[in-house]
């Protein structure tokens, strides 16, 4: 009964639209130099983000984000939805929210870990190269 009320209004919809169809679009021209504006720039930040310093900065970024253990989409933790706790198995919002501090301390420690050895032997090659070996 309510699919056959529906149908008969969608059919009385499309009739009446056939029977008086409606204007031209007249912002056409002004649609199509807003379109081709858009590309240019979608081109043109395409091109930025191709750069040599731009990939480095990128880069750079991604170093940090891994050094605190983050991912693309980590800060959508910082205020989790009832979804996304229930999704992570966090029994509310502010568990999920420590539970990312703690992940980022611990990758913080471990990177802080991992670089303490390298600038050791970094400065034990400098020593040994002041030292004429």
């Amino acid at each position: 009964m309510r699919l056959q009320r529906e149908q008969e209004r969608q059919r009385a919809e499309l009739d009446d639209l056939l029977a008086h169809p409606p204007a031209p679009f007249e912002q056409r021209s002004e649609l199509e130099a807003k379109q081709a504006e858009l590309s240019a720039l979608t081109l043109e930040l395409r091109m930025a983000a191709e750069t040599p310093e731009a990939k480095a900065r990128a880069e750079a970024a991604n170093q940090r984000m891994k050094m605190r253990g983050r991912e693309p989409g980590w800060s959508l933790t910082l205020n989790p939805t009832p979804a996304l706790v229930e999704e992570l198995g966090y029994p509310n919002a502010d568990a999920v929210r420590r539970a990312v501090r703690i992940r980022e301390r611990m990758a913080l420690e471990h990177h802080q870990r991992e670089i303490t050895p390298r600038n050791q032997d970094r400065s034990r090659d400098e020593d040994d190269r002041g030292l004429g070996h």
